[in-house]
């Protein structure tokens, strides 16, 4: 990125490369819809075009990039008028290669859990996207945020402590 900034432009074509299906599954596990997560990615990598004199020679590019992505995410989402708390409908499953159709039990739990998801705040869903998800570190995903780490781990934990008990309630409902 530094490279970048200094007018290097060839490198943002493979910083696009690096980081478009990281931000395309961000915005898409966020949103659950391939055309608005595209258009996402375009515009976060027009924004880090935009705003290059902004990197710092200390700043870490995955934080930075994924600021730009949570604004851009945020000023879209102002732009069509959609609240955060609609957006989320998750039909993916936290449980990697399973098959609804050949797991019964498997399907019942991501069934379980996606119902659970709906009931945390977007701020909670979103920590828990980015860290269980897309597997980002607590100090990557503080830095994207703008908190001490510390404030993350707690957050993730009350989160995932506040979804099991959504996930038994929903399981009990059934």
């Amino acid at each position: 990125m530094i490279k970048v900034r200094e007018g290097q432009l060839n490198f943002a074509g493979l910083l696009f490369e690096r980081y478009k299906k990281i931000l395309f599954s961000f915005f898409y596990n966020q949103t659950r819809d391939k055309n608005l997560s595209e258009d996402l990615v375009q515009i976060t990598f027009y924004k880090m075009m935009k705003y290059k004199h902004n990197f710092r020679d200390d700043s870490h590019f995955k934080a930075w990039i994924f600021t730009i992505a949570r604004n851009a995410m945020k000023d879209e989402f102002k732009k069509r008028k959609v609240k955060m708390e609609d957006i989320g409908n998750h039909e993916h499953k936290f449980v990697e290669g399973t098959q609804a159709d050949t797991n019964i039990v498997q399907y019942e739990r991501s069934e379980f859990l996606k119902r659970a998801l709906k009931h945390l705040s977007p701020e909670k869903r979103e920590l828990l996207i980015l860290i269980k998800l897309n597997g980002k570190k607590y100090r990557e995903v503080a830095e994207i945020l703008n908190l001490k780490e510390s404030v993350v781990k707690s957050k993730v934990f009350r989160a995932i402590r506040e979804l099991q008990n959504h996930y038994c309630q929903v399981k009990e409902s059934f």
